[in-house]
């Protein structure tokens, strides 16, 4: 974040026009930046707007503690002057009918933490953050800094809450000894996002493998072969009968390979990904059975 507000200050200082090709650069790389980093923990001169700050009150109107939020690009940020609280574990009380499953309740501490930063953007007035949105937060052991900003292009579906997904990984990572504890990371990271799709499926890369094994050992039979190639004999046959369909398999002539016409049907768009994972003979395989059974009729 220094480097941020420190590249800012530099650009003021060259005192140019608000409607030069260098000023409307120096917009989006900013923006670039704050989208990458999320935005600083304060307001930035001459980029922040709508800076402003009140006194969170509780129900009753007693003061609790000064709350600050502004504008910085498309964040909206809201600083507090409050320690951050760990959610806490959950608690489970009796069901009141007497019977049935337990009740699971937030424990107390954190209730009342978040009831404060429900208190903090009443105070200030603060609208829902837009749907979907990103969010940025730091913690200090006194203060507590929130920023959100909208997101153009909706993420993709996943079920559940994303910090769920979050305590899973790192709580994976605590359990297999990756890290002697997740309380020494510092920071994390996550979004939904669309992620490129495999170079190469598993059947791909095992059969692969499994050719390879049999051409440096031609005369081991199935059990031995699967053995050797660390495979279930249930696998190795699934693979052996791809391959042999795909020797068995003509090659298409020259007219079947030209590119089809307007009035052609095109192929289907699901053998592409796996047709352009690269040209090895289990790729060849795969590509040609997924091909003839896309072709056969419904």
């Amino acid at each position: 974040m220094s480097s941020l507000v420190g590249f800012i200050r530099e650009f003021k200082r060259l005192g140019l026009p608000e409607d030069s090709a260098l000023a409307d650069l120096f917009e989006r790389i900013m923006q670039s930046l704050l989208d990458a980093e999320g935005p600083p923990a304060e307001p930035i001169a001459g980029i922040s707007t709508a800076v402003q700050t009140a006194i969170a009150r509780t129900p009753k109107g007693r003061p609790m503690f000064l709350c600050h939020t502004w504008e910085t690009g498309s964040w909206t940020c809201l600083l507090l002057d409050l320690p951050p609280v760990v959610m806490g574990r959950p608690v489970f009380l009796p069901n009141p009918a007497g019977r049935g499953l337990p009740r699971v309740v937030t424990d107390y501490r954190s209730q009342k933490f978040q009831r404060r930063i429900g208190a903090a953007c009443h105070a200030l007035g603060l609208p829902p953050p837009p749907e979907p949105c990103r969010v940025c937060s730091r913690l200090s052991p006194t203060r507590v800094f929130l920023a959100w900003a909208p997101i153009e292009v909706a993420p993709p579906a996943l079920v559940g809450d994303l910090d769920n997904y979050a305590k899973n990984v790192l709580d994976a990572l605590q359990r297999a000894r990756i890290v002697v504890n997740d309380r020494t990371i510092a920071a994390i990271a996550f979004s939904r996002a669309d992620l490129p799709a495999p170079a190469q499926t598993l059947d791909q890369h095992l059969l692969a493998d499994l050719l390879k094994v049999r051409a440096e050992h031609p005369k081991l039979n199935r059990r031995a072969l699967a053995k050797k190639a660390g495979l279930s004999q249930r696998t190795v046959k699934r693979l052996l009968k791809v391959a042999e369909e795909e020797a068995a398999r003509p090659k298409a002539s020259a007219d079947e390979q030209a590119p089809a016409s307007p009035s052609e049907p095109v192929q289907s768009a699901a053998v592409t990904p796996i047709a352009s994972a690269g040209d090895n003979p289990a790729n060849r395989v795969l590509v040609g059975v997924h091909a003839r059974r896309s072709a056969a009729p419904s």
